[in-house]
């Protein structure tokens, strides 16, 4: 693990956040809705009790962005972004290690990447950690998905209700 890495923190996101990951999502190809005000967009990650949003901070410096968006079926729809200029320096990986851990503490049992076909960065980043692309995918994105489960270390069971 790099230097980098070992000295991030979380915290959870807030509206001051919103500019900066704003243009974040527009350069990653997903951005906020047309029409939706920054703020609105912002205020309704902070208030939604179904979407938990964390801001990876090393030192002053925002160096990346977690989102788990959960549904009634106890899955979560993920979005994890590194700032540009801060990829492939191991932030990634301790992004999603963060979104294993408060996916487990929330007792979910998936979550799932939705990624453009044309970001083989992305994909190549979920895949390695273990996503499955089963879940199918539309004209514009692969949908990948990852089993949550309670070791840390143990392979996932697929356990039907």
């Amino acid at each position: 693990m790099s230097q980098v890495s070992k000295l991030l923190a979380f915290r959870p996101f807030t509206t001051a956040d919103a500019s900066l990951l704003g243009a974040w999502l527009a350069a990653a190809g997903l951005g906020v809705p047309p029409g939706v005000k920054v703020l609105s967009w912002a205020d309704r990650l902070i208030q939604d009790p179904n979407i938990s949003c964390w801001v990876a901070q090393q030192g002053p410096h925002t160096t990346g962005f977690l989102r788990l968006d959960t549904g009634p079926d106890l899955q979560a729809e993920l979005t994890l972004i590194v700032a540009p200029g801060c990829r492939r320096t191991g932030i990634g990986g301790r992004i999603l290690e963060q979104a294993l851990k408060q996916a487990r503490a929330r007792g979910l049992r998936k979550i799932l990447a939705v990624v453009a076909h044309s970001n083989e960065d992305a994909l190549a980043f979920f895949q390695d950690a273990g996503f499955d692309r089963s879940e199918g995918q539309t004209p514009q994105h692969v949908h990948l998905h990852r089993l949550v489960h309670c070791g840390e270390r143990q392979p996932p069971l697929e356990i039907q209700p």
